[in-house]
């Protein structure tokens, strides 16, 4: 692939290169959302895994103290969060 495929687009590519319904393959990336998102969720696991593709896993940065800067859109000195 050359280029991002939208949902729409992975479940056309999944389904024509398993043969299984679309209607399946919505069921099992929707699965898979759920898992995901309740693993990294802050009561979860803090990670993901599926394996032999990717890990997902939740990092804690702290804070930035305030600083002050130029604003990039415009030009003024201000204060940052």
């Amino acid at each position: 692939m050359k280029a991002a495929l939208n949902k729409t687009q992975l479940v056309a590519y999944i389904v024509e290169q398993s043969g299984v319904e679309a209607k399946s393959v919505k069921a099992v990336l929707a699965s898979l959302e759920t898992s995901v998102l309740s693993s990294v969720d802050k009561k979860g696991a803090g990670e993901f895994t599926l394996p032999g593709l990717f890990k997902v896993a939740v990092q804690k940065v702290p804070a930035k103290a305030k600083r002050f800067g130029k604003d990039p859109f415009t030009g003024q000195e201000r204060w940052f969060p």
